[in-house]
């Protein structure tokens, strides 16, 4: 299979996680840090697999930089949601 059509395969289907698992749960941890609250353990290694899983992505979006701004929003996301869990946590 050519390495363009890999790509996209990859794409899609990174793109389907994002949209149908990840997203939601990153807004709804915004949802819980932006009210105050901290987040747990498992909400630190479910932020860890998105930025392990962007991370994993580098190489196929070095190919396709069309979609470098999405990887960074959604990184960015999941960075804001870490400094705000920390200020909320020193109070």
């Amino acid at each position: 299979m050519e390495q363009k059509n890999k790509d996209a395969l990859i794409i899609a289907a990174a793109l389907k996680r994002l949209n149908e698992f990840r997203l939601p749960r990153v807004l709804s941890l915004k949802k819980k840090v932006d009210s105050g609250e901290v987040l747990s353990d498992y909400d630190f290694k479910f932020l860890r697999r998105v930025f392990d899983d962007a991370e994993d992505m580098n190489t196929i979006l070095e190919r396709n930089p069309e979609y470098l701004k999405l990887r960074d929003k959604a990184v960015g996301l999941c960075d804001q949601i870490l400094k705000k869990s920390a200020e909320n946590k020193t109070g």
